[in-house]
């Protein structure tokens, strides 16, 4: 352990790097944190699993706190929350949006709003903890992430009078447990059991909602919620779970306040200087 961090440090020392910290991915799409709480659970797709070893090394090699991260999981209400449901209602004519993801299929949305819907993204995101804009070939691979196993009644894409993204949430399918049976293999039968995953899950976890800068502050993140706690509801889903949210993206923590949940794991990021 030792030697591999000692490895990368004395390359980033050779550059004149002055700082090691991480586990980083490339953009806020990567997997990044590590895991310090919740190790008798299942990762998510969107992250990693860590053992409860690599946090306490960290420790033991003298690395300081960064970056924190916390992750919900939702119980599924028995009927949608009057109060999104009354909010929603009376902003979707007030602002002027509609939700293209209830009459376009995925390959389309992609197709006339994926520049947009980054655009978005990268505003909503931009202040983040080391965050970087999703840019150019960038854009392929997060879409090439996310967009295979995404089915159309757990996102919303809301767009305004001049067809551009002002807010989105995209809630993606559960295939960790069809995955973990095949182990890790699609083929040859792992393939259809991932298919019936996306198509009629029973779990689900959360994985990016953003609402453009000049949209804050008017609720218009009850109409994303609205259409797909429906379909949550509807669709017989067991549980939720949200992918990392930061501690200290207070908007997004105030978000979920509606809602009954429990934090399930922690993770971090640790930095230290280079001697």
């Amino acid at each position: 352990f030792n030697a591999l961090l000692g490895a990368v440090e004395n390359y980033g020392k050779h550059h004149g790097m002055k700082v090691i910290h991480g586990p980083w991915g490339f953009n806020d799409t990567d997997r990044e944190g590590m895991l310090t709480y919740g190790f008798n659970e299942r990762a998510t797709y969107a992250t990693n699993y860590y053992y409860p070893y690599f946090s306490e090394n960290m420790k033991k090699l003298g690395f300081d706190d960064e970056s924190k991260w916390v992750e919900y999981r939702f119980k599924i209400p028995d009927k949608p929350y009057d109060r999104i449901e009354k909010l929603a209602e009376k902003l979707k004519d007030k602002v002027g949006v509609k939700d293209v993801s209830e009459t376009m299929s995925i390959k389309a949305i992609i197709k006339k709003y994926g520049d947009s819907l980054f655009e978005t993204l990268n505003d909503a995101y931009g202040k983040l903890d080391g965050y970087v804009p999703i840019e150019d070939k960038m854009k392929d691979n997060v879409l090439g992430q996310f967009a295979t196993i995404c089915n159309p009644k757990y996102i919303s894409i809301l767009v305004d009078k001049n067809e551009e993204v002002v807010a989105f949430g995209i809630v993606l399918p559960s295939i960790c447990d069809t995955l973990i049976k095949h182990k890790g293999k699609l083929f040859p039968s792992g393939f259809v059991g991932v298919l019936k995953s996306i198509k009629n899950p029973t779990d689900l976890e959360m994985a990016l909602i953003g609402v453009r800068s000049d949209y804050k502050n008017t609720g218009i993140n009850s109409i994303i919620l609205s259409k797909i706690s429906k379909n949550v509801i509807d669709g017989g889903v067991n549980s939720i779970e949200s992918n990392p949210m930061l501690e200290t993206n207070y908007a997004i923590q105030a978000q979920w306040k509606f809602a009954e949940s429990e934090i399930i794991k922690r993770r971090q990021t640790y930095k230290r200087e280079i001697v």
